[in-house]
């Protein structure tokens, strides 16, 4: 507040002075605030709530926005309601990093319901991977070096430098060679040997991860066909005798 002390003089001959009064002014705040950033994973929300502070953000700030539509990614409304913060969740359907900005109203809490010059927000949305279950067939003894790949009949998304880990979801006594993994590695690699002379099956559920982005876990099915393997043989016959 500001208080003035204000002395009224008549305009009439003789110049009279009237008795002092006092004029009180209330200066309610008006909310500065910064642009402000935020990075998030595909599906995840972001939050952003300004501080009293760097920003002038009087008690009981609500804001609005406006949202600059971005095709690659879905979850961003406008919002003419105020709201204590700026949140929403986010979908990125690509595997490359998408923006979305926001333009935000402030308004101040207090009498008077202030409203603040616009401040943008802008979100950096990194993708996930998510990938569909797979089935791949290989021979007994060649080494396997799977990659997903992206798009495809499965709409996958597989961003680039996608790394794996792996457990063994169901294992095969006949199948040797087999192993899990929790260091992330650029593609999933195994040689398996299958022991007998039919096909033979095992399950790996693997967890692809883009960055600090995980991805939901995915099973990939390795069919190991079988490859002849005959041990060394001797014969002895007679002279001038087929064998």
């Amino acid at each position: 507040t500001v208080v003035y002390t204000v002395t009224p003089t008549s305009g009439d001959a003789g110049s009279c002075v009237g008795s002092n009064f006092t004029v009180t002014v209330t200066v309610n705040p008006t909310p500065v605030v910064v642009n402000k950033t935020s990075t998030i994973c595909s599906g995840t929300a972001f939050t952003i709530t300004p501080a009293n502070g760097t920003d002038i953000v009087p008690a009981s700030t609500t804001y609005t926005w406006t949202v600059a539509p971005n095709a690659n990614v879905s979850g961003q409304t406008d919002e003419a309601t105020p709201q204590n913060s700026i949140s929403q969740t986010l979908i990125n359907s690509t595997n490359e990093v998408q923006t979305v900005t926001y333009t935000v109203t402030p308004t101040s809490g207090d009498a008077g319901n202030c409203l603040g010059q616009t401040f943008e927000v802008v979100v950096t949305v990194n993708p996930k991977p998510r990938i569909a279950s797979e089935i791949i067939p290989i021979c007994s003894n060649a080494p396997i070096a799977f990659t997903a790949t992206n798009g495809g009949i499965n709409n996958n998304i597989v961003p680039t430098n996608t790394q794996y880990t792996w457990v063994i979801k169901t294992d095969n006594n006949d199948i040797t060679g087999k192993s899990a993994q929790a260091t992330p590695q650029a593609s999933f690699t195994q040689t398996l040997r299958n022991t007998t002379n039919t096909q033979q099956t095992i399950v790996y559920t693997l967890t692809p991860s883009s960055g600090v982005c995980a991805g939901n876990p995915f099973d990939l099915t390795v069919l190991v066909n079988p490859i002849p393997e005959i041990a060394a043989k001797t014969v002895a016959i007679c002279s001038e005798v087929f064998f």
